[in-house]
């Protein structure tokens, strides 16, 4: 009887155990932070779901774009993401180039604003930058 109620208590322990649940929605402002390298990898803080990732540079545009569509609690994208992985919730938008070292480049990640509404046609795609950061690659 002693084994059944540590089990019990274990599986209820583990069960409430934040490990294997998502982040929220990303609601305000997050500072975003970018690693060193030619392969950096981006974060941001607070720890929060976002749908959609860019990076861009002046002159080129887009260099590498994720997003997912649909309830963020279940498939948005968390930090840490290193460039070029995108998480398996996410969707390739603009294939991944190699980024050129000294040239500066900015990532901003947002969320979207109409996702869900009601009579909403193009839900999902308007977006709501919640942060941003410029870098430049390092080797």
């Amino acid at each position: 009887m002693k084994t059944l109620a540590f089990l019990l208590t274990l599986a209820v322990s583990v069960s409430g155990c934040s490990v294997f649940d998502p982040p929220p929605e990303c609601s305000d402002v997050v500072e975003v932070t970018v690693s060193a390298g030619i392969d950096p990898t981006f974060s941001w803080s607070p720890a929060c779901a976002v749908n959609t990732l860019t990076v861009s540079s002046s002159g080129v545009g887009a260099v590498w774009r994720i997003t997912t569509l649909g309830d963020l609690a279940d498939r948005g994208i968390s930090p840490p993401v290193r460039y070029g992985d995108a998480p398996n919730a996410a969707r390739l938008i603009t294939p991944p180039t190699d980024l050129e070292v000294g040239r500066e480049y900015i990532i901003w990640i947002g969320t979207p604003e109409l996702l869900g509404a009601p009579g909403c046609d193009d839900c999902g795609r308007a977006r709501e930058t919640v942060g941003t950061t410029t870098f430049t690659v390092t080797s």
